[in-house]
């Protein structure tokens, strides 16, 4: 993920904002049975993602960023489906054979606190909607549209950042959903803890 400034200022800042998202694995890691995990137990949803948008800080406080996540190579290998478990909580997750993912929009609105040594806390919301419904291929060959994964999820969060003297910085965010699809996608979680760290150049 890179930035670049486009106006920098002691009040409002304009960055822009991309990066691309390259996948660990094809997404089909498998139980002691040699069955096909669902992708919530996955490491990666295998897609090689480009991530551009737009940051915008107002007087130093008030943060909106806009962004567009898209899958432009598609390597899902998953064969998941439900019906070859026995498990019942596994039954619960659709088929992802092949999944096919569809573009994201983003929003987020946060508020920073500046803190004394260079520390902020930044409490947001963030909205996600998702381009169109996610797709799988059935048993027979067809291409079989995902119905609930397309729309809107809405999360509340809060991040705490410290910059250090080299402008290098470490964040800390925690998050949950408001409002979630009603189809889970392998991206649905009660909430969530990222830890990163971000080199200035």
């Amino acid at each position: 993920m890179a930035t670049y400034a486009i106006t920098k200022n002691k009040v409002n800042n304009i960055s822009l904002v991309g990066g691309v998202k390259i996948p660990l694995t094809t997404a089909n890691d498998k139980d002691a049975n040699g069955l096909a995990l669902p992708l919530d137990y996955q490491s990666s949803l295998a897609t090689y993602d480009f991530i551009g948008g737009v940051n915008y800080v107002l007087l130093n406080h008030l943060e909106v960023d806009a962004a567009l996540q898209l899958p432009v190579i598609q390597n899902n290998q998953n064969t998941f489906f439900p019906d070859e478990h026995t498990e019942a909580r596994i039954k619960y997750f659709p088929p992802t054979n092949h999944l096919h993912r569809q573009p994201d929009a983003l929003v987020r609105l946060g508020y920073y606190f500046n803190l004394p040594y260079a520390i902020s806390v930044k409490p947001n919301l963030l909205a996600i909607y998702r381009l169109g419904f996610d797709s799988y291929t059935s048993r027979a060959g067809e291409k079989t549209t995902l119905t609930g994964t397309g729309g809107l999820t809405l999360n509340e969060g809060v991040s705490l950042t410290k910059q250090f003297k080299n402008h290098n910085q470490i964040e800390i965010i925690a998050a949950m959903p408001l409002i979630s699809k009603t189809v889970d996608d392998g991206l649905i979680r009660e909430w969530i803890l990222n830890v990163q760290y971000s080199f200035a150049f």
